[in-house]
């Protein structure tokens, strides 16, 4: 049905923005070994040339850390939607 197909689009869209988010945690994690310390902006991994550009987020409003540089709080990339 119409709903099956619009449910399991919306679950590949989630899978995927969940995806990028966990790719750019372990870019996060690459900017440390890299630097010494997490970004406190996703933009720095690009400045960092550890990525050519930040991927969109076309499931949200835009990918930004929580918490940034702040390992006692929880290091974590969200975004809103």
């Amino acid at each position: 049905s119409q709903e099956d197909e619009d449910t399991a689009e919306l679950m590949q869209m989630r899978l995927l923005w969940l995806k990028s988010m966990k790719f750019l945690e372990e870019k996060a994690m690459e900017f440390r070994n890299k630097t010494g310390r997490y970004p406190l902006r996703l933009e720095e991994l690009v400045e960092h040339d550890i990525l050519p550009q930040l991927p969109e987020d076309e499931f949200g409003e835009g990918f930004f850390l929580a918490h940034p540089g702040d390992e006692k709080l929880g290091y974590m990339v969200r975004s809103d939607f």
